[in-house]
């Protein structure tokens, strides 16, 4: 298993998402980690829950840890196939969470996770968002998962010529953190 920073192409569509809030230079992929997967089995198993049926990646500070190789050209882009720089969008949000408030992020995913019965990654969508705004919840009080799933979800909205309004005032608040 080796390193890589990020290809031109991950960091151009990263940019979309975290502009200059994320130092993009300390940033590596690791693929072909397998333990990525076994550290979900084991949660899942710890929760009395079946093994996951998707693969599992995993940011830990600056590393972005993938199972598998991911597909992130810009051929891959132009085929329309998002799914796995979204992925990538997701990893890096720990990145800039590790980068912005510390390695706190990652226990308290950790804890998320071996909550039994907890979605941790549920922030309830579009109208979650604005009721949250209409709530005045900020960025900061979605939980390390919701604002992955946030910043990728803004991502494939973004990249699909959708509305992201209901995205852009939380993105707009992490943006708004330079590292």
């Amino acid at each position: 298993m080796t390193s890589r920073p990020l290809t031109a192409t991950e960091l151009t569509e990263a940019r979309l998402v975290f502009a200059d809030s994320l130092a993009y230079h300390r940033v590596r992929v690791v693929e072909g980690a397998a333990w990525t997967n076994w550290l979900a089995r084991f949660a899942n198993w710890l929760k009395r829950m079946p093994p996951p049926r998707m693969a599992n990646a995993v940011g830990l500070g600056n590393f972005v840890f993938f199972p598998h190789p991911i597909r992130t050209t810009a051929r891959d882009l132009e085929e329309g196939y998002l799914v796995d720089t979204a992925w990538l969008i997701h990893e890096l949000t720990h990145a800039w969470q590790f980068q912005h408030i510390g390695p706190i992020y990652a226990l308290t995913a950790i804890l998320l996770h071996l909550r039994p019965g907890a979605h941790p990654y549920d922030y309830s969508g579009a109208d979650g968002l604005r009721q949250a705004k209409r709530s005045g919840k900020m960025w900061k009080d979605f939980n390390p998962e919701q604002q992955g799933d946030i910043a990728r979800h803004y991502y494939f909205e973004k990249r699909r010529g959708r509305d992201t309004g209901p995205w852009d005032p939380f993105v707009e608040e992490m943006r708004k953190n330079s590292p």
